[in-house]
């Protein structure tokens, strides 16, 4: 059973995720999500977000802004890039590790931090904290062994704030020499993953994460940190919030088979309301370009959500070259900034501008998800070449046997779409591998793989 898409914005609407207590369960849940990944709504083809020049190449998973005109971004690779114009130029800073940078905070132009995770190597894993007095200039690195931060957050240039995997709440009182467990409320919520810190005082604020397929979370502190409070919000994980005012906030999340949500309270986080949106991608950021007007990277599809009515009503806008993005912010109305995977920064446009993958070549290779997914019994495969290639694409199941080979042929520079039919296999999680090579030397130059579900 199939639904055609619709091009009319999605209204917000309550709903609950639902829960598989057994087979059946299970089934309909299916079901349920099949449908509404069915729905969607279509792409625009006009957009506000240009490609801007950028000097990195890795992975970037954070941009900050200090008094309007200094701006900082982290992310894979140790990559730390510094702005001093409002984000029309970047330049390296030398942070000194190599390891992935998921968080910085920078409490003003001099003074900031950042977390980088350290993988399993010799036996040792666990977080660097970095450390700047000088604008990131130099940056002092702290390591913390067997276990994993995500996010910081600084009150002063001494009280701060570590969140991490299995809800893992540290504060220091000396600049992050020193660090002890944090003062937390303990209840079922406490033990979700933390990915992102948010005040509207130095009293008053928020940590906020979730884990994926269990729930959302927030943390609340009216004491600056004293003690905090986890509350469960939504079934999938929180990333990013605003305050309107004191009482009234909104916050976006979601994740890669569910599709994008938002929370919002209307008395300050005692009482919190979850919306399902229906649109697929996984929410990771919120920029504000005005009070009516909202934006939010979804990741991994290369897509990005809008409101023009406070978060009232959503759609979903196509990205150039379908770069997955994962944060946002405005300096003003005029003035916005995203980034995200293959070193991409992308700057707002106040005129909107013609995304078309046939007037534009593809800047990197990309896989991208399958639509519909679940499907029954066809599903298309897309995929993006920035130059001529040997494209081999390959059907998997849970086990990692082959079970077909989709194509194995040359392709010019550009976006493909090719059908997969899987009336043949039965139902089940499948796996989809796409490797490409260089047309004249058989060279590896990229490979990927991705998950989709067959319902029959």
């Amino acid at each position: 059973m199939a639904f055609p898409p619709v091009s009319l914005p999605v209204s917000r609407q309550n709903h609950c995720k639902p829960q598989s207590t057994d087979k059946g369960n299970s089934v309909n849940y299916i079901l349920f999500l099949f449908m509404l990944l069915s729905i969607h709504p279509l792409f625009s083809q006009t957009n506000h977000w240009l490609i801007q020049e950028s000097p990195a190449s890795e992975r970037l998973n954070r941009i900050v802004f200090q008094e309007d005109t200094l701006g900082w971004i982290v992310g894979k690779g140790g990559t730390i890039l510094h702005s001093s114009d409002r984000g029309n130029s970047w330049q390296f800073q030398q942070s000194g590790i190599d390891n992935e940078i998921f968080d910085i905070f920078m409490l003003d132009a001099q003074y900031g931090w950042a977390v980088a995770l350290q993988p399993p190597s010799g036996g040792k894993f666990g977080t660097n904290i970095l450390k700047t007095s000088n604008g990131g200039e130099d940056w002092q690195s702290r390591f913390i062994p067997q276990n994993y931060y995500f996010s910081i957050y600084f009150a002063d240039t001494l009280h701060g704030f570590l969140g991490g995997v299995g809800g893992d709440f540290i504060e220091t009182f000396d600049g992050g020499a020193q660090w002890t467990p944090a003062n937390v409320d303990s209840n079922v919520f406490a033990v979700n993953d933390i990915f992102r810190f948010s005040f509207y005082s130095g009293d008053y604020g928020y940590a906020m994460g979730g884990s994926f397929d269990i729930a959302g979370a927030v943390w609340r502190t009216t004491n600056g940190g004293d003690l905090w409070t986890p509350i469960g919000v939504s079934p999938e994980p929180i990333r990013d919030m605003h305050f309107i005012d004191s009482l009234n906030i909104i916050a976006v999340g979601g994740d890669f088979d569910f599709g994008s949500g938002l929370i919002k309270t209307t008395d300050g986080g005692i009482n919190w309301e979850y919306i399902y949106l229906g649109i697929f991608g996984e929410a990771r950021g919120l920029g504000v370009r005005s009070a009516s007007e909202y934006w939010s990277p979804l990741g991994f599809t290369g897509t990005i959500m809008t409101s023009d009515d406070a978060g009232e009503n959503w759609i979903s806008l196509p990205l150039p070259d379908y770069n997955p993005m994962y944060d946002i912010i405005f300096l003003d109305p005029e003035t916005g900034l995203m980034v995200g995977e293959n070193g991409r920064i992308l700057r707002y446009s106040e005129t909107p501008v013609s995304i078309s993958s046939e007037e534009e070549l593809p800047g990197t290779f990309a896989l991208l998800p399958n639509y519909p997914n679940p499907f029954n019994p066809t599903t298309t495969i897309s995929f993006r070449l920035p130059r001529e290639s040997l494209v081999t694409i390959a059907v998997y199941d849970i086990s990692g046997k082959l079970v077909q080979r989709i194509t194995e042929n040359r392709f010019s520079a550009g976006t493909h779409q090719l059908i997969f039919d899987g009336s043949t296999l039965a139902s089940g999680i499948y796996f989809y591998h796409l490797e490409a090579s260089a047309a004249g030397s058989g060279k590896r130059l990229f490979h990927a793989r991705r998950k989709m579900i067959l319902l029959k």
